[in-house]
């Protein structure tokens, strides 16, 4: 099985077509779910996390 780490990138406004082409061009996308996430404490600051609403911008099939 794999495992994939996942990250949030901060992109300025202003290189945003450039990191979306670079995106593009990776080629694959992968859809996970969580496997190594253990109930408890939370490790972090939980009032510091980013959610919200988010357009999506790459789609690969």
């Amino acid at each position: 099985m794999a495992y994939v780490d996942g990250f949030v990138v901060p992109v300025p406004k202003a290189k945003l077509d450039t990191y979306l082409a670079m995106s593009r061009a990776c080629g694959e996308f992968r859809e996970c779910v969580g496997d190594d996430v253990k109930p408890a404490k939370l490790p972090f600051d939980g009032k510091r996390m980013i959610y919200g609403g988010y357009e999506m911008q790459v789609d690969i099939k």
